[in-house]
């Protein structure tokens, strides 16, 4: 498409994209969805955004997220939903921060 389709303010506006989880459950199965992925996580990080993976439940999805150079990921992995006392809660206790032990250094 051309230039004049894109509004120049977009990235101004914009500063943080989100990757469904749709698409990170479909990474284990389909090699053209890690193709998706991939290319949405650079096109995210050439136009200046913070890249978010959603719905991130397993370590193959994490480390396939990571390789491709997704920085930033929610999901059951990490944590389930919870209220502010739960979180707070969460955060306080010891376990909060075991699951950062499996991620490489970057």
């Amino acid at each position: 498409f051309g230039d004049s389709d894109v509004p120049k303010s977009f990235t101004r506006l914009k500063t943080r994209l989100k990757i469904d989880r749709s698409f990170v459950q479909g990474m284990e199965e389909d090699a053209d969805t890690v193709s998706i992925v991939a290319a949405m996580i650079g096109m995210g990080h050439g136009l200046g955004l913070e890249v978010v993976a959603e719905g991130v439940e397993t370590l193959a999805q994490q480390q396939a997220l990571r390789e491709q150079g997704c920085r930033f990921m929610q999901g059951h992995r990490y944590a389930r939903p919870m209220d502010a006392d739960g979180c707070t809660a969460y955060l306080s206790s010891p376990h909060a921060h075991a699951w950062q032990e499996s991620l490489p250094a970057i």
